[in-house]
């Protein structure tokens, strides 16, 4: 799987805007076998296609950046926490969980989150001090 939190905003996208896949791939002129890749998550759009997604589908590409690159970069913090640090299975459990339920929001409630995971941490910094 290349990005899932692309493909579930790609799609999110598509169905607001009440158009099919084949819709979205003929006006991107793409196959819609490639679109439905890109939908499931098994490839990502080249740049020239990333900017006609955008436009058909009125979104900002860094929209479409960010969900590749946050997922890309909490695979790599998770790797690397479970390499660094001795989990147990019960914590590799819930980081797995939280990265998996944290995939499944769209880019707006994703940062929804990352704000108040960051209030919580200053409010406990402030608290220690």
């Amino acid at each position: 799987m290349k990005s899932q939190r692309f493909a579930a905003l790609l799609k999110q996208k598509r169905t607001t805007l009440h158009l099919s896949q084949s819709q979205v791939a003929k006006q991107c002129f793409i196959a819609k076998s490639s679109y439905n890749h890109f939908e499931r998550g098994i490839r990502l759009p080249s740049l020239e296609t990333l900017i006609r997604l955008c436009k058909v589908l009125k979104t900002d590409p860094s929209e479409f950046i960010y969900a590749i690159i946050s997922e890309e970069s909490s695979k790599d913090m998770l790797v690397q926490s479970d390499i660094l640090e001795e989990t147990s299975p019960l914590e590799s459990s819930y980081k797995r969980k939280i990265d998996n339920s944290f995939n499944m929001l769209d880019f707006y409630q994703q940062k929804a989150v990352m704000d108040i995971i960051d209030s919580i941490i200053s409010t406990n910094a402030n608290n220690i001090k």
